[in-house]
């Protein structure tokens, strides 16, 4: 009598067992991706502020004509395109690249923070600056991308003057921090697009 009662006792034991093992199970399988997602959406916020943080850091050296900022990255990897790069349709820009689980968009690219993509706008209404976002497949995650791409702005004033921030690679690629510093100023007569005179500030690039 006790064999028995102590078998159904055991019994008991592994259908609860089994039981709370198949609740956890669909709990994790409807909460991972929600987990997944909310990661995902911490990495891109700070990525996002890491971007726009050295973007302000490259504005300020560019318009002081000195300096020297060095910053770690929070992860992921960085590639720069210099102004004179061969591939006419990627340069001036510098490219944040990070594996994330979850894709936030897909195969289409978003401007952050930037209301005017044109490739060059008005000097006093826009920024020097343009950021995007694209996201690509990657096995079984994704491949997030920010942009940090400088366009030239042009004055409408007479006389008529162009500026452009370039970005000079001293090194092009990264995993764990930049170092931005000032290269001097170049003034090309007639070379901006409102066909006066450009003013280029270099800003030197150095990735480890």
């Amino acid at each position: 009598m006790l064999g028995k009662k102590a078998q159904s006792q055991v019994m008991s034991i592994v259908i609860i067992t089994g039981i709370i093992i198949s609740l956890v199970g669909v709990a994790y399988a409807w909460g991972k991706p929600l987990v997944e997602k909310r990661v995902t959406i911490a990495e891109y916020t700070t990525i996002e502020n890491f971007i726009l943080e050295l973007n302000e850091k490259i504005i300020d050296i560019a318009n002081s004509g000195s300096g020297k900022y060095t910053v770690e990255f929070p992860f992921g990897t960085m590639r720069a395109i210099g102004y004179d790069s061969d591939d006419i349709s990627n340069t001036n820009m510098l490219i944040f690249e990070h594996s994330i689980l979850q894709p936030i968009v897909l195969n289409a690219t978003i401007p952050i923070k930037t209301n005017n993509l044109e490739d060059v706008a008005t000097y006093g209404e826009a920024k020097p600056r343009k950021i995007s976002m694209t996201i690509y497949p990657q096995g079984t995650a994704y491949r997030m991308e920010m942009n940090l791409h400088y366009r030239e702005l042009d004055t409408n004033t007479i006389p008529r003057k162009g500026f452009l921030i370039v970005l000079n690679p001293v090194s092009d690629f990264g995993r764990k921090s930049i170092t931005i510093s000032f290269g001097g100023n170049e003034l090309i007569a007639g070379a901006a697009a409102n066909k006066g005179d450009l003013v280029k500030t270099k800003i030197n690039v150095e990735l480890v």
